[in-house]
């Protein structure tokens, strides 16, 4: 079984329910929706272009294929 990682924007408010970057302007609950950054610089550069708070995070994901 092979493994996929990617790095992922997500929310860091760790009182709701975690939301993942989709596209510009969408977001949802969803980490299988969410755009997958081969990257944690191509993400982070991302995160800094979109000028949010910071309750943002990149993170790593990873799935099984």
């Amino acid at each position: 079984m092979m493994s996929t990682t990617a790095w992922l924007i997500e929310t860091a408010d760790p009182v709701g329910t975690t939301l993942y970057f989709c596209n510009d302007g969408d977001w949802c609950s969803n980490p299988n929706h969410a755009h997958k950054f081969p990257s944690a610089e191509q993400a982070s550069h991302k995160l800094a272009s979109m000028q949010v708070s910071q309750n943002f995070r990149v993170a790593e994901h990873m799935w099984c294929d």
